[in-house]
């Protein structure tokens, strides 16, 4: 089934692909507009809040009356315990079938 056009199937595909490339660059151009457009909203409603966006997460503060190296032997600790239960449990389930 050849072209009644006399186009070649060679030049039908490169231009269907440059067609395909160009939809996808515009879509491309189309999402980064809307994330920056988005972006700069959140960034203007920061700064109207007095937000400077800096996030720091604490977990807990450290404990004054314990050492650095007893709280972390307690943590080692409760590491090691959790390691012997697991192997533990893996034994049982190995015995078991």
């Amino acid at each position: 089934m050849a072209a009644t056009s006399g186009e070649s199937s060679k030049a039908r595909y490169e231009r269907a692909m440059a067609a395909r490339r160009a939809r996808e660059e515009r879509t491309h151009a189309e999402e980064v507009a809307r994330s920056d457009a988005r972006n700069e909203i959140l960034a203007r409603k920061a700064a109207e809040s007095g937000d400077d966006g800096i996030r720091q997460t604490v977990l807990a503060p450290p404990d004054p009356n314990k050492s650095s190296a007893r709280q972390l032997g307690g943590i080692l600790g409760i590491m090691l315990l959790i390691t012997v239960l697991i192997g533990i449990a893996a034994t049982i389930a190995a015995a078991t079938g």
